[in-house]
């Protein structure tokens, strides 16, 4: 298995976060959960944790739309020029 970069583990971590940061706005109980007057060592690792898995499955569901996207558009632009008939 490769080891994981830097760069992979923002990647994730970062969009799971403002995920679950905006939706501490549009749900009460979550900001009840997350949202405390002092946060604890073991609250922000719950917190990291459970970004690393929304992290994970917004970038599933991105995958997956641009997949349907793609495949909307004729395929990936770099198969474009491959597959065209330009004789």
């Amino acid at each position: 298995m490769e080891k994981l970069s830097f760069y992979d583990q923002v990647g994730i971590i970062t969009p799971g976060a403002v995920f679950l940061f905006g939706m501490m706005f549009y749900r009460p109980e979550l900001r009840d959960v997350f949202a405390k007057e002092s946060v604890s060592i073991g609250g922000f690792g719950v917190f990291l944790i459970i970004s690393y898995a929304a992290g994970h499955l917004l970038a599933a569901l991105g995958n997956i739309i641009e997949n349907l996207y793609w495949k909307w558009k004729g395929g990936m632009p770099s198969n474009w020029r491959w597959c065209t008939n330009t004789l």
